[in-house]
């Protein structure tokens, strides 16, 4: 049975998200602007995704942020269409609207990236300790801060290869400040029975703030399957609601709570003849929820900080398939935390204890084994931070300790530092340490012919980056980035056992390397037109049985984008064009051939979206996805939708 709400109004008013952390500490989208745009100083751009916030200017890592700005200009629906932009980021898209969507940083696994909805671990334990980017549009989303680069020393395990901040409570209140009352909206229709609509409500008295909103997206889908015709459609509704108040100039209280229940059909996989997906009446009951609620105080003048901050993350799916069965996973992470900063000058400490507890529960029918499971891990946690701030020189140490229940004590650490040049240009490096710790799903196993294994090692990376951010004139910004990680005991989730005719999940023997290239320009080249372009070079390898080095799936070696977004009076034109090199993936055939490994090719995208301001309230949107018509997968055996078009209207009162 699909597991019900079951937070009451007392655990609501006690249990949180670290998430609260960004609103309540860091600059939210309508004063941050977007680094990759022009006409910034980054002396004034904060990010809150390294848990304390500090200008871009003084961060020794690669960073980029996406504002409600760029979102509008784009007229972006999809979070995973947005992040194909971002250097270093590859997406897989299983298909259509609603399919899993995995996002890969720097060639890294799709649980090595630690994902945070207003500042708070949100990766699925359900869902193999991945968060799954299919379900989370851009309403109500104010700001995303992507920050590259191994960040456990501070977040922990899922943050081998970068962090991903995902903003939606808008800017703090300030003491004082005038009422202010705001209602805003959209209503969008498109292709494939596509409909989307949502409201935000936000009301800011004095010193107290709160915001409510509720989305819905629905749409018939299309068919991926190579056979067949069936479309496969998708569901989604959204609810939030976010408050926080100043008890005084020095104490802050915010309570934050997400909701979103989703339906995706799906194929099933025809195990006998082909090996692809076929047309079936599956489909996929999803739900996640987010609650918390934070304390903050300010003491000696703004000398000390001290947070308190609780959270709760609970995620349900359940497949309904042709099995009399249905399969359920649950998983349910706990956390509290306290965290102390000290600031005196230039130098800043911090120090973290944090305390969490990840609960997994799995339902299903016992076929080649019993998937019925319930786990629990529990993980206390210190880490610590020094970061100095010169006029010419940024340093910073991090550390963490992870005692884990079911594992040997791991350590994180991160050494950064970053050179002010001139005035315009800052060399910088780092080099760290992560951990990642094997999934409930790659220990115990899952539905269908999937056996886990209790024995595996936690995954160790060793990484470094250089890099270049300048910004030669008020109009030009350049970034590049070279990075280098190393992986110890990496998980190779589908080993095939002959003997059993199942799969399961090992440790490999041997080392696997990524490495890389980031460059990112962006121009305004005048008051009128704004031009972005990236381009991501990657080489990602793993050691197989044999010695021999082989190219990772669905790490593409050579992605890019560019971006034009132009201003005529009322009317907004933004043009996007995100290309998508050769990868490999890999293909389970019927028994008894072996698994092969085989190749999807490159393919181009183009959107071009419109936005007319009628007047201060209305606007008018239009949207053309895949405006060439591509034919391409991004998982092999699920095709991705082709051309379609959107019209839609929003309003603000």
């Amino acid at each position: 049975m699909k597991t019900q709400l079951k937070f009451t109004i007392p655990t609501m008013l006690c249990i949180s998200l670290q998430g609260i952390i960004a609103p309540s500490y860091g600059a939210q989208s309508s004063s941050v602007p977007d680094t990759n745009s022009t006409g910034n100083n980054l002396e004034s751009v904060t990010v809150t995704a390294s848990h304390t916030p500090v200008s871009i200017r003084d961060t020794a890592s690669a960073i980029t942020l996406i504002t409600k700005q760029e979102i509008d200009r784009r007229n972006a629906t999809s979070l995973s269409d947005l992040l194909r932009n971002v250097p270093g980021f590859a997406v897989n898209q299983q298909g259509s609207r609603g399919a899993l969507t995995q996002l890969r940083v720097r060639g890294s696994e799709a649980n090595h990236v630690m994902v945070l909805v207003d500042g708070v671990n949100a990766n699925d334990l359900s869902q193999g300790g991945q968060f799954n980017f299919a379900h989370l549009t851009t309403q109500g989303v104010e700001q995303i801060e992507i920050i590259r680069g191994p960040q456990s020393a501070l977040w922990g395990a899922n943050a081998m290869a970068g962090v991903v901040n995902i903003i939606t409570t808008g800017e703090r209140p300030d003491p004082g400040q005038r009422d202010n009352r705001n209602i805003n909206g959209q209503l969008e229709f498109g292709s494939f029975g596509t409909n989307r609509w949502g409201v935000n409500l936000e009301n800011t008295s004095g010193s107290s703030q709160i915001r409510f909103g509720l989305h819905g997206t629905e749409t018939d889908g299309t068919n991926i399957s190579r056979q067949g015709s069936e479309a496969d459609g998708y569901k989604n509704t959204t609810f939030s609601l976010s408050g926080s108040t100043f008890f005084s100039d020095s104490i802050l209280a915010s309570i934050n709570y997400r909701q979103t229940n989703s339906e995706a059909e799906f194929d099933d996989t025809d195990f006998v003849t082909t090996g692809l997906p076929v047309d079936a009446e599956s489909k996929t009951d999803s739900e996640q929820q987010y609650l918390g609620a934070s304390l903050g105080l300010t003491l000696l003048e703004g000398k000390v900080s001290q947070k308190f901050i609780a959270s709760r993350v609970e995620t349900d799916n359940e497949n309904q398939t042709s099995s009399p069965v249905n399969d359920v996973t649950r998983g349910v992470r706990t956390g509290l935390r306290a965290q102390t900063d000290l600031f005196f000058s230039e130098h800043t400490f911090s120090f973290i204890a944090e305390f969490e507890e990840e609960d997994f529960v799995q339902r299903g029918a016992v076929i080649f084994g019993d998937p019925n499971r319930d786990e629990s891990v529990d993980t206390f946690s210190v880490a610590s931070e020094y970061r100095y701030n010169g006029d010419r020189i940024d340093f910073s140490a991090s550390s963490r300790l992870d005692n884990n229940s079911d594992f040997d004590d791991a350590v994180s650490w991160r050494i950064t530092t970053a050179w002010h040049a001139s005035d315009v240009a800052t060399l910088y490096g780092s080099i760290g340490e992560a951990n990642t710790n094997p999934s409930f799903s790659e220990r115990f196993g899952f539905f269908t012919n999937f056996q886990g294994n209790p024995n595996l090692k936690p995954e160790q990376s060793l990484s470094w980056e250089l890099g270049l951010r300048s910004q030669f004139t008020d109009n030009i910004q350049l970034s590049a980035s070279w990075f280098d990680a190393t992986l110890e005991d990496e998980i190779n989730g589908f080993v095939f056992d002959p003997t059993t005719f199942l799969f399961t999940a090992d440790n490999r023997q041997g080392e696997s390397h990524r490495k890389g290239l980031e460059v990112s320009l962006a121009w305004r080249a005048s008051e009128r037109l704004d031009l972005q372009a990236n381009y991501t070079w990657l080489e990602a390898t793993e050691e197989m049985t044999s010695g021999i080095q082989r190219d990772e799936v669905r790490r593409p070696g050579n992605t890019g984008s560019v971006n034009a977004n132009y201003i005529l009076g009322k009317s907004n034109l933004n043009l996007n064009v995100s290309y998508n090199g050769e990868q490999f993936d890999d293909y389970f055939p019927p028994f008894p051939t072996p698994q092969e490994v085989v190749t999807l090719g490159s393919y181009t995208l183009v959107t071009l979206s419109y936005r007319y301001n009628i007047n201060d309230a209305l606007q008018l949107t239009t949207r053309l996805e895949n405006l060439l018509d591509e034919q391409y997968e991004e998982v092999f055996g699920y095709r991705a939708p082709g051309l379609a078009g959107h019209l839609g209207i929003s309003f603000q009162l």
